[in-house]
C-alpha cells in the first residue's frame, strides 16, 4: 500500500509529469475500485475553486483542467458566472463517482455542506466544481476510488 501511495505521488509531481500518458492511464487504472457505478445520480467527487486552480493531479495543468485520475489536459470549461461555479462539459468526458463503499456520508446528501476531494475543507456545494474523467478514465464507469 504504501508503495502504491508513492508511486501515484510520482506520477503527479514534476519529475512524474515526463512518462507518457498510456503508462501512467494503465498503471492507474489497475489501482481503481471496481466497482461499476450503474446509477447515474451517483455521488460526484468536487472540488473547491482554490484546489480547482491548483496543479495536484498534474504540473501540467491546473485541476479543473486535468482528469482527476491520471491528469489528462480536458477540454470542458470551468469558470465563474454570476458568483457561481459554471461548468461545460464535453461529451467525451464524464464527471468523477464513487460507490457507496467509498462514499463518506456528506456526498450522499444531495445538498448542504461538501468535502473537496484534495484539502477536505468543507464548501457549500454550490460553490464548487466536479472533479472530471477523461475518456479513457470515464471509460467503464467505474468507482474513481484510487485503493491504495
Amino acid at each position: 500500500a504504501g508503495r502504491q501511495a508513492e508511486a501515484i505521488a510520482y506520477l503527479r509531481s514534476k519529475e512524474g509529469a515526463g512518462i507518457d500518458f498510456v503508462s501512467r492511464t494503465r498503471f492507474l487504472q489497475k489501482l481503481r475500485c471496481p466497482t461499476a457505478i450503474m446509477d447515474k445520480n451517483a455521488p460526484q467527487q468536487l472540488m473547491c475553486m482554490n484546489c480547482s486552480m491548483k496543479n495536484t493531479v498534474t504540473p501540467r495543468a491546473m485541476n479543473k483542467g486535468a482528469c482527476g485520475i491520471c491528469g489528462y489536459f480536458l477540454s470542458s470549461t470551468m469558470g465563474m458566472m454570476g458568483g457561481k461555479p459554471s461548468i461545460q462539459i464535453r461529451m467525451n468526458e464524464q464527471p468523477a463517482q464513487v460507490c457507496q463503499r467509498h462514499c463518506p456520508p456528506n456526498m450522499k446528501m444531495a445538498t448542504g455542506p461538501q468535502k473537496c476531494n484534495f484539502c477536505s475543507m468543507t464548501f457549500a456545494r454550490e460553490a464548487m466544481f466536479p472533479v472530471l474523467l477523461c475518456f479513457n478514465c470515464s471509460n467503464g464507469r467505474k468507482c474513481c476510488h484510487l485503493q491504495v
